[in-house]
């Protein structure tokens, strides 16, 4: 009687260590498939909630200090910037330095969502129009980072003085106003 109990369990212990070798087989393979996916961008963004939230794909920007470049984007000296375009209104020009930094190429100054200059030296100037938004976009750089308008040229807002911080998102400077216009507070 004994020995057919012990040949009972050995048999059954034999068939849950087959059972349990499949089992991590099988979920080795399952993480290795949704790795797989997540590599893959297009997948990604369907299968990842977070990655939503996480602001510019690294894939769309290098950090310098990460062995990347920068995106090439114009900076546009004041002079050319108030050029006037034939059939556009007139081109102003803000000029925004870096505060505690003497030059920060991953920071993005964005006029209507576009890149337009990035602080390859320690200020940019960019071409404007009135009711063009001016952002900051420190991309992948998660410190502080503090802009502020040096010099405005045929803008009333944002004016010289104003500064913004932004850190690891992109920070709203605000929309540009002709010399004749006055900004209007808003709420919060």
């Amino acid at each position: 009687m004994r020995g057919g109990g012990l040949r009972r369990f050995l048999s059954f212990g034999d068939r849950l260590e087959r059972v349990l070798v499949r089992l991590v087989i099988g979920l080795a393979l399952l993480v290795f498939l949704a790795q797989a996916a997540l590599a893959r961008p297009d997948l990604r963004r369907w299968l990842s909630f977070v990655d939503h939230l996480e602001g510019v794909s690294l894939a769309t920007y290098s950090v310098p200090s990460l062995g990347g470049t920068p995106p090439a984007v114009p900076s546009v000296s004041p002079a050319v910037a108030t050029e006037h375009l034939p059939g556009t209104a007139p081109v102003a020009s803000l000029t925004l330095t870096l505060v505690g930094h003497k030059t920060a190429p991953w920071v993005t100054v964005l006029v209507n969502g576009d890149p337009a200059a990035t602080f390859v030296t320690a200020s940019a100037a960019v071409a404007v129009r009135p009711g063009d938004l001016v952002e900051i976009d420190p991309g992948k750089y998660r410190g502080a980072v503090t802009v502020k308008v040096a010099e405005s040229r045929g803008v009333s807002y944002p004016t010289v003085g104003q500064s913004l911080t932004a850190q690891g998102t992109i920070a709203r400077l605000g929309r540009v106003l002709p010399p004749a216009e006055l900004p209007v507070p808003s709420g919060p």
